[in-house]
Parts: C-alpha cells; structure tokens; sequence
C-alpha cells in the first residue's frame, strides 16, 4: 500500500483546498496522522495550520508531536491544560443543561446534574470547594431547607479549598496561580451577603441561616 501513498496524499491535498472547512480539517486531519505513523513529525506539524488555535484538537495533536520529538515536559503541560479547561467546559455545559430542565419543572434530572458536576469536580481533583458548590440553585428552586443549609455550610467550609486542584499532581506541569488569603475572605463576605439574600426568605426559622443572616456564625 506504501505504493500508493503518493496518490492518496496528493487526493487529501487538494481536499486542503476546499471551501467547505469540514472537509479541510478531515483532509488535515488524516494528512496529519499518516505523517506521524511515518514519524514524519515536521511534515505532520505543517497540518495543524489549518486547525484554528482555539480549536483543541490542535493543542492535542501539537502535544503528541512533542511527546515524540524530546519536548516532553510541554507534551504533558498541553494534555494537562487540555483537561483542565475541557473540565471548565463541561461544567458550564452542566450548567445549561440544568438551567434547561429546571425551566422545564424535571426536578430528577436537575438533581442528577447536580450529582454529576460534583462527581466530575471530584474525579479532577478540582479541590472540596467546586465539589460542594453546585445545587444551591436548584435547592433554592425546591425551597428544600434542610439541603440549602448543608450547601451553606459545605460552600462556606470549603473556600479554603477553592485553589487546591493546583495542589493536585494532575496539573503538575503548570503553572497555576495561588489563591491568596485576601481572595477567599473577600468570597467568604460576598457569599455571606448573597446568603442572606431575600431569595432565601424561605430559610427563616432556620437554626443555621439565621445565625448567617444575623452574623453569629458561619461554621
């Protein structure tokens, strides 16, 4: 078949030419991984020009290419940067998605997706904070106050935590910056104030929310 590989190349080529970019990226695309079979990484990096830079399959295939020609240490610094946004991503996604069937009164699925956004958080090392922070929404949605106590509680608990994925051995290669002291007591007070919020009337007699609201306690 190497026989032919002239002929097929020159065939995905002129598919680089078309104006229907889907075609262009799948012609790159298999251009790109017959030259990395070939380990033909020069020639297999021309093709990444024609993958937009915020597109992440260009990030993906550039680490591969890394991870094969020395540059090691930037191979797992793009893989791990590749996950940690993919996961900022799939959380907004969540977020949608819940927003979606709360509005359209599916309670079950809401909660799942509560369930699933912390589970993610959970399994990427995220830190406890962005484990506990999701729900309170859709708890306040229900008016359920036992549950809106408990994410109280958890969310104003954790705020320590709310740096700690750059404790994680996951994201090791990058260079994430420290939450300072300032930032979490300064988001300790504005989640205080949203706390207290009318929104959460519903809370009144409350042991814990009261104590918030009156600013006794916050643990």
């Amino acid at each position: 078949k190497d026989n032919y590989d002239n002929v097929i190349f020159g065939w995905y080529e002129r598919c680089l030419l078309s104006e229907d970019e889907r075609i262009r990226n799948q012609a790159a695309d298999s251009l790109f991984h017959a030259f990395v079979r070939k380990k033909d990484y020069e020639k297999a990096s021309h093709y990444l020009d024609y993958f937009s830079m915020e597109n992440p399959e260009r990030k993906r295939k550039e680490a591969l290419v890394n991870s094969k020609t020395g540059k090691r240490t930037e191979a797992y610094r793009a893989y791990e940067e590749l996950i940690f946004t993919g996961y900022q991503h799939i959380q907004m996604t969540l977020n949608d998605l819940r927003t979606l069937y709360m509005e359209d009164d599916n309670h079950e699925m809401a909660k799942k997706l509560v369930e699933v956004s912390s589970s993610v958080a959970s399994t990427l090392e995220m830190g406890k904070y962005n484990e506990v922070c999701f729900g309170l929404d859709v708890a306040a949605w229900e008016k359920d106050v036992g549950w809106t106590a408990q994410l109280m509680q958890d969310i104003l608990d954790g705020i320590e935590t709310i740096g700690d994925f750059g404790k994680s051995k996951l994201y090791q290669h990058m260079a994430l910056k420290t939450v300072s002291s300032e930032f979490s007591v300064g988001l300790k007070q504005k989640l205080l104030e949203s706390f207290r919020d009318e929104s959460f009337h519903y809370m009144q007699g409350n042991e814990y929310w009261e104590k918030l609201k009156n600013g006794v306690s916050s643990s």
